[in-house]
């Protein structure tokens, strides 16, 4: 039984998931994203996106299926690479995620 007062395992996930949004690290986290598969010449998987962005693949994981929801990425295929159980996903930008892809890329730039 917890102290009256102390907040759950589940609280404290959520206060940091909140923190991160605020902070604007998971928007920073889907710009990189986006940047990678736009610099990339053919799609990737999310673990391939978290070692080029230098996110964890938890984080990769998370962003990709926020940009999923945004219709920003699309599932392109599977691959599966050698020593590996099950197939990965692999993700590549939509028209709209294109266009986004550019702005990030014209701001990085800039």
């Amino acid at each position: 039984m917890q102290p009256i007062g102390t907040p759950t395992g589940a609280e404290v996930k959520q206060g940091a998931y909140l923190d991160h949004i605020r902070s604007g690290a998971c928007k920073r986290q889907q710009e990189a994203a986006l940047a990678v598969l736009a610099l990339s010449s053919r799609p990737l998987t999310r673990h391939e996106i978290a070692e080029l962005a230098g996110m964890a693949l938890s984080s990769s994981c998370a962003r990709a299926n926020a940009l999923l929801d945004l219709k920003l990425i699309e599932v392109a295929g599977t691959v599966k690479p050698a020593g590996v159980r099950s197939p990965r996903s692999t993700l590549r930008l939509t028209e709209k995620g294109r266009i986004e892809a550019a702005r990030v890329l014209r701001e990085l730039a800039a």
